[in-house]
């Protein structure tokens, strides 16, 4: 699917923050949602996150933001630290900013992770993540992207081949996720709101509206689950198939500009100050070379 990058940015943003307003969407109650007290706290971080890096702060920001004085308790991780799939939701900013740009990419997944990850969880998961999402903003068939992905999990995740082998196998019966292998095995329960996502993503790819419904089964949904899913269907998408009663929701214009700024940070040739309508703008991702009618040159032919 050939739709532009900045589409993509805001398919993934504004498909993370659609978990308050899924039940709505879908003419359901909420009380099949789960969300917990780290909600806010995710949501708070995954703003702030976003904020340095359209500012151009360094990879450490997070760790000077949790020693200043006056938000070292607002932005205290609860107990032991997050889950995996809290951390995984906090690096949607990350991910999107440096996407193309693989060594970057784990950097600032491992510092986050370090700031903020359970004593006992592990950044593994967290490193699959930010490899879908980067996988997917090129619009690789979800499949596809699976086979992309199983390389990288060998050499660096190998723990967590039979994982991604019981994914595929689940997709290939076409089985539902509450009787697949997968759901009954010993995965890192943390973490599972990620595998689910993977799941939801590349079971129904076409459809974000239907990937969020998988979400919502079985009750109670995490939150993360939602989250998680809206993002990545929302990046392979594009802001145009997220449901229609969201993208006519007056609550979507003020979540549309700060990833409109992000975006421009991110390109390099935008004035923060004055950024222009980028409604039009057609910079598709760095893999891909895109078609001009006007050169023809080899790579280009068919």
């Amino acid at each position: 699917m050939h739709y532009s990058l900045l589409s993509r940015f805001e398919g993934g943003w504004v498909g993370s923050e659609i978990v308050e307003h899924c039940p709505e969407i879908f003419g359901q109650d909420d009380s099949g949602l789960s969300i917990s007290g780290s909600y806010s706290l995710t949501k708070k971080i995954k703003f702030c996150v976003l904020k340095h890096l359209i500012t151009g702060n360094s990879l450490d920001y997070l760790k000077h933001l949790r020693e200043s004085d006056g938000v070292r308790d607002e932005f205290a991780p609860p107990g032991e630290g997050m889950t995996e799939a809290e951390v995984a939701v906090m690096s949607l900013p990350l991910i999107l900013y440096w996407h193309d740009q693989p060594d970057l990419l784990e950097q600032a997944l491992r510092g986050l992770a370090q700031d903020y990850l359970r004593e006992s969880g592990t950044v593994d998961e967290v490193l699959l993540w930010g490899q879908s999402m980067a996988i997917a903003l090129q619009g690789t068939n979800p499949r596809q992207a699976l086979e992309q992905l199983h390389p990288w999990v060998v050499g660096h995740c190998p723990h967590l081949t039979p994982s991604l082998k019981a994914l595929k196998t689940a997709l290939n019966r076409d089985e539902p996720w509450i009787l697949s292998n997968l759901h009954n095995q010993e995965l890192n329960a943390p973490a599972r709101p990620i595998w689910m996502a993977l799941y939801n993503w590349a079971a129904t790819p076409e459809d974000l509206a239907t990937s969020l419904q998988r979400a919502l089964y079985p009750e109670p949904t995490p939150h993360c689950t939602l989250q998680l899913t809206g993002a990545l269907s929302g990046v392979y998408n594009s802001m145009i198939n997220l449901p229609i009663p969201w993208r006519l929701s007056r609550d979507l214009s003020p979540l549309l500009k700060p990833v409109e700024a992000l975006f421009a940070a991110w390109s390099g040739v935008y004035s923060l100050w004055a950024i222009p309508d980028l409604s039009q703008e057609a910079i598709a991702p760095s893999p891909n070379l895109q078609r001009r009618p006007q050169l023809s040159i080899i790579s280009q032919r068919r």
